[in-house]
């Protein structure tokens, strides 16, 4: 019996030694086959996270990316809003100020008219007293019909030139005040540019404002870029643990392998197996811990994942909200520019109307003009018929007295014949003569202040209209050599002073009758501000004197360079020496 038990026990002894470690190393790779299963899910899981994360990533970089183009489109729409709106103000007030000139235009056609009516009427009286002036000289003009024919030859030739003078006055008048309109619509031009520059400084400010704003939410974005990039370190890091845990699962089987096959001997397989249970033991205690760490990083990157998905959908309703926005912007802009299609087409027709009226009011100004022209030439007719009316009765009372004397009769006929020819001829008093004499129309003279001894000179030889007059020292060029050309008539003793040049005249601008006001060279058109009389002064020189202001040529005072026009006071810088060139 006692050696029943005891084999028994022998048996189970032997039992314990060789069956007790194979069913732990089984039980042991049984577990491990588990932890390594969880790892493949735990991995598998955070491939599914990570891919998640990347299609959110990339869905809210394509997001960010629509919203900057929403917000650009929108941008875009705000700014073609906003100089919609800038142009429908400046057609509204381009309309009002047409308006206005329609209606200054209009008033002033029925002024013209006005003007036109009692034009008329004092044009029919003045032909019916012409008329029974005529008739009374027709009935003296028998008796001088030779005189008379020469007369209306010259008188015609006279008239001739009078009235291509007129219709260069009245072209050159035209000129100016269209000079004068261009002057004030470029003044409106560069008050509208102040205006739209002002604006594009608010404009800018705001956009600054929301550049400012834009910054942000990059900051906000690269802060997000961050925390990610964190993330995917970490996850890196996480994978490398991984890596080094499957290692040490690499090398606990291949021990667990050596431990089996030198399970031969019974106490070295057992201390062994034992050693191999610690260590596997603790590796699984690490590899269960590390799994904890790995469940808690999923947990933190699914709830970063929802944060994130979160904000995704904000986003897409604030995107959704500017497509709104831009819609209404879009049909705002449409409304707007139907608006102002209209306001053009309104302005067009103003602006059709406006010519109209315009042509309209050249066309009776031009009636006008040429009605008070004639006019003007009718009263002079009359004025002359007058005269000769008069001279011609006491001719013939002369002639009735003297009747008996054929001879002394004749010889009077003769002086009063040359004394009218002298009278129309009207010849030149001895100072305008003497002045002829030293000035010749034909010859160049430089002009000389007495004060700085510099010349008058165009700078830079331009011909452009109101370019204004300089001095400089003698270097003999065409821009500083000057023609004086002689005046008749009422103008008797004054010039035109014209440069070599550019053929055209010194002029006071604006018909400025102030000191200091700076003379130009414009186009020679007989206004009495380009009409000069020459004054003696001392040692050869001239006072050079306008006929419209009364004021004298002087050479501005510093080191301007200029020419204006001052009050006479005896000084060097008021007298010129002409020299013939």
């Amino acid at each position: 019996m006692e050696e029943i038990i005891l084999a028994a026990i022998i048996a189970g002894i032997f039992v314990f030694i060789v069956i007790g470690p194979q069913y732990l190393l089984v039980k042991t790779k049984k577990g491990l086959r588990a932890i390594s299963e969880q790892l493949n899910n735990e991995q598998e899981q955070r491939q599914k996270a990570e891919k998640s994360l990347q299609d959110t990533q990339r869905q809210l970089s394509t997001t960010t990316e629509q919203l900057n183009r929403e917000q650009q489109q929108r941008q875009k729409v705000e700014n073609s809003l906003q100089d919609s709106q800038r142009q429908l103000s400046s057609t509204t007030k381009q309309l009002n100020r047409e308006e206005q000139q329609r209606q200054k235009a209009e008033n002033a056609l029925q002024d013209t008219e006005r003007q036109l009516s009692t034009t008329t009427k004092q044009l029919n009286r003045e032909q019916q007293q012409r008329q029974k002036t005529e008739q009374f000289l027709d009935k003296t003009q028998s008796e001088l019909t030779a005189t008379s024919e020469q007369l209306r030859k010259e008188q015609q030739q006279r008239q001739k030139a009078e009235q291509s003078l007129d219709k260069t006055q009245t072209e050159l008048t035209a000129t100016s005040e269209q000079l004068k309109k261009e002057q004030q619509q470029r003044q409106k031009a560069e008050q509208s540019l102040d205006k739209t520059q002002t604006e594009l400084t608010a404009t800018s400010e705001q956009l600054e404002k929301e550049q400012q704003q834009r910054q942000k939410a990059e900051q906000s974005l690269d802060k997000t870029r961050t925390e990610l990039t964190a993330t995917s370190e970490q996850l890196s890091l996480e994978q490398q643990q991984r890596q080094k845990a499957e290692q040490s699962l690499d090398k606990t089987q291949s021990e667990l392998a050596a431990t089996s096959e030198q399970l031969k001997t019974e106490q070295q397989q057992r201390q062994k197996a034992e050693q191999s249970l610690d260590k596997t033991q603790s590796e699984l205690a690490a590899t269960s811990e590390q799994l904890k760490t790995e469940q808690q990083q999923r947990q933190k990157a699914e709830q970063s994942l929802d944060k994130t998905q979160t904000e995704l959908t904000a986003t897409s309703e604030q995107l959704e909200k500017e497509q709104q926005q831009r819609q209404k912007a879009e049909q705002s802009l449409d409304k707007t520019q139907t608006e102002l299609t209209a306001t053009s087409e309104q302005l067009e027709k103003e602006q059709q109307q406006r010519q109209k009226a315009e042509q309209s009011l050249d066309k009776t100004q031009t009636e006008l003009t040429a009605t008070s022209e004639q006019l003007s030439l009718e009263q002079q007719q009359r004025q002359k018929a007058e005269q000769s009316l008069d001279k011609t009765q006491s001719e013939l009372t002369a002639l009735s007295e003297q009747y008996r004397n054929e001879q002394e009769q004749r010889l009077k006929l003769e002086q009063s014949l040359s004394e009218t020819k002298d009278k129309l001829n009207s010849p030149p008093s001895e100072d305008s003569s003497e002045h002829a004499e030293q000035l010749q129309p034909t010859k160049a003279y430089s002009v000389k202040s007495l004060g700085n001894g510099k010349v008058l000179t165009i700078p830079r030889g331009t011909s452009k209209n109101n370019t204004p007059i300089s001095q400089d020292t003698w270097h003999g060029g065409r821009n500083q050599q000057w023609r004086f050309q002689p005046l008749g008539g009422v103008d008797q003793g004054y010039y035109h002073i014209f440069s070599v040049k550019t053929n055209k005249c010194l002029d006071v601008p604006l018909n400025s009758m102030e000191n200091d006001a700076e003379i130009h060279q414009y186009l020679c058109y007989g206004s009495d501000k380009q009409k000069w009389q020459l004054i003696p002064a001392l040692e050869g020189s001239f006072v050079i004197q306008c006929k419209q202001s009364s004021l004298v040529l002087a050479a501005a005072s510093g080191k301007t360079g200029k020419i204006v026009q001052y009050t006479q006071r005896n000084s060097n810088s008021q007298r010129w020496i002409l020299t013939e060139i």
